[in-house]
This record gives structure tokens, C-alpha cells and sequence, in this order.
């Protein structure tokens, strides 16, 4: 009888557990270079730089319950500066419209939502995006 006890339990937590809803959100961030040269994005919120080589990737995974944040805090970045290996610049200000594919914006990037609470976000630095830089 002990042993029918424990094993309706087992399947009664095993049945409550699979009628609970996720609460852990979780967004995927990835920097892809196809500039040409290597780059280093850094930022006024990020901790510490991101080295991107030419035709590589560098992907962030944010989470959270009920949500989570661009990957930067505030969902969003004062400036950022995309430094060209060959020492050539490009300075996104914050949340600035008139700045072509500006990284700081989220709009910027192209969304694939992967289920309710898993998105990806792919931001491509583009030869087009060395030629803008001084």
C-alpha cells in the first residue's frame, strides 16, 4: 500500500509540474561581423568589450522572470562604437533615429520568436556599416 502511496505522489507532482506555465523568459543577442575586418564593440553600459573577427559571431543570452531586458541595462545604451581593426570608427548615439542601422536600437534587429517566452535577436555589422565609419 506504502508503495502505490509514493508512486501516486510521484505521478501527482509529475502531472502539477507539467500544468505550471514557464516563467523564465529568455532572449538570445547575436553580433554577427560580415564587415571585412575585425571589430570591437564596446559601449557605455557594457561591462567589457566584445571582440567580433570578420564572418564570426558572439552571441548573449539575457533571462528573467516575467521578462527580460535588451542586453543592455535599461534596455538600452548611451552610445556604442563599433572600432574597425584598421582603427576606423563608427559611434551610435543612444537612441538616436537618424543614425543608420543603429545598434543601440532594438528595431535594428531581426526577431525570431522561438515560443512565448524564447526570442532571438540577430544584429549584422555590414561592409556597409565600415564605409560609414571615420
Amino acid at each position: 500500500m506504502r508503495k502505490i502511496n509514493i508512486t501516486f505522489l510521484f505521478l501527482l507532482l509529475f502531472v502539477f509540474n507539467a500544468c505550471i506555465e514557464e516563467s523564465d523568459y529568455v532572449g538570445e543577442f547575436t553580433f554577427t561581423n560580415q564587415s571585412g575586418l575585425d571589430l570591437k564593440l564596446t559601449g557605455t553600459q557594457l561591462n567589457e568589450p566584445i571582440n567580433l573577427l570578420n564572418n564570426q559571431s558572439y552571441t548573449l543570452k539575457v533571462s528573467g522572470i516575467g521578462g527580460y531586458g535588451f542586453p543592455f541595462p535599461d534596455n538600452q545604451m548611451d552610445s556604442a562604437i563599433l572600432i574597425f581593426s584598421d582603427k576606423k570608427q563608427l559611434i551610435y548615439h543612444g537612441q538616436s533615429e537618424n543614425e543608420i542601422n543603429n545598434i543601440c536600437i532594438i528595431k535594428n534587429y531581426q526577431r525570431i520568436d522561438i515560443n512565448k517566452y524564447y526570442q532571438k535577436y540577430e544584429y549584422v555589422v555590414t561592409k556597409d556599416d565600415y564605409e560609414r565609419a571615420r
